[in-house]
């Protein structure tokens, strides 16, 4: 073997194994952080036997369950331009992040918001239904304790799936409601001037 052939398979070699180790690193940091807290949201790891406090700044990764008291909000920023809000008692699982992002809603009061460059998909998921919110939206979704929810898009667009039957699209300002094992009902508008404080 020639000292130039070797020099070049020692190069390919150096190559592969940062670009395996650079692959391990970017999978391994997956995560998600809190962007704003009051004090009043928990967070539960896969593995940890209890809840912690999760503020600004604390690291979530696919896996954790969060919690916001009521009358708190805590909010969730993640890897390219997707953002999740939570208030008023609402525990909500990251079941995966960024470039596809799937967030399951338990209970509660949640907004999704994308902003126009967002990249990959991003699904919201509740006991009723599953959503898929595009880039340059917001929609909000409030589940009560029996699972049936109400999807309202304050702007852009989502596709609605409930378990049985077909997906519904609803555009800016039209909501729907969506009972576990029932059809979503027919868009309606609503008036997004309308708020109340978690709005």
């Amino acid at each position: 073997m020639s000292k130039r052939y070797a020099t070049r398979i020692g190069a390919l070699l150096a190559v592969l194994t940062a670009l395996t180790v650079s692959n391990v690193y970017a999978e391994e940091v997956m995560h998600a952080r809190i962007s704003y807290g009051d004090g009043g949201a928990m967070v539960k790891g896969l593995e940890d036997a209890d809840w912690s406090y999760a503020t600004v700044n604390t690291l979530i990764l696919p896996g954790d369950t969060l919690w916001a008291d009521k009358g708190g909000t805590v909010a969730i920023e993640m890897a390219g331009g997707s953002f999740l809000r939570m208030a008023d008692g609402s525990k909500a699982e990251i079941a995966s992040l960024p470039p596809s992002a799937t967030i399951r809603g338990w209970t509660g009061a949640f907004y999704v918001q994308r902003i126009n460059r967002s990249t990959g998909g991003f699904t919201f998921e509740t006991p009723a239904c599953s959503v898929e919110v595009e880039p340059d939206g917001m929609v909000r979704f409030d589940v009560v304790a029996d699972g049936a929810t109400t999807v309202s898009v304050r702007w852009g667009r989502a596709t609605v799936r409930p378990l049985i039957g077909a997906p519904v699209t609803i555009t800016e300002s039209h909501r729907v409601f969506v009972d576990p094992g029932l059809q979503p009902s027919t868009p309606l508008l609503f008036d997004r001037s309308a708020e109340d404080a978690f709005d």
